[in-house]
């Protein structure tokens, strides 16, 4: 099959079982954004091989489930990379703090969060952060200053009101 019949194909697809491909992602993210790309990301997968199986619809729906896992793993790998970043502080820090820090991580691009916990929480240098990126060291110092500067400025107006919360800023 050509690319332009495979695209068609898939198309046709698409509008036939939209419904139930976003209904099957859904129950399994629990969530319609993340559903949604799933079965994105599924098609674009399918899309990108070029060729379609012979079965077809069991195929798609495996795509489907397969994706929604991705979608899921991702979101977990996240969430724990934000929870880690709460031994950020010393063990005298308050949990308050630490919520509020947690939270003020997930206000930070998606970029400079994964700098930050590159940095704080794994323990990588510079220079091997800006390897995992591909860029330069100087860029990644830049945004790992700015994210820190970032998450300082958040933490204190948090705290603005809460003296106890300010007391334990570090």
């Amino acid at each position: 099959m050509q690319d332009n019949g495979v695209t068609q194909c898939l198309g046709a697809f698409y509008a036939a079982h939209k419904q139930e491909l976003f209904t099957y992602a859904l129950s399994i993210t629990r969530s319609p954004a993340c559903a949604e790309d799933a079965v994105h990301d599924a098609f674009s997968r399918v899309l990108a091989k070029g060729r379609l199986p012979v079965e077809l619809r069991p195929y798609i729906f495996r795509c489907v489930r397969n994706a929604s896992l991705d979608v899921l793993r991702s979101a977990e790998r996240e969430r724990r990379k934000v929870e880690g970043c709460r031994s950020i502080f010393q063990e005298g820090c308050g949990v308050a703090l630490q919520e509020t820090v947690t939270e003020l991580l997930m206000l930070l691009s998606k970029k400079e969060r994964e700098v930050v916990v590159l940095k704080i929480y794994s323990g990588l240098t510079l220079k091997e952060i800006a390897k995992v990126y591909g860029t330069r060291q100087g860029t990644v110092a830049t945004t790992y200053w700015r994210s820190l500067q970032k998450l300082r400025k958040r933490v204190r107006a948090a705290a603005g009101g809460d003296s106890a919360l300010r007391e334990q800023l570090p």
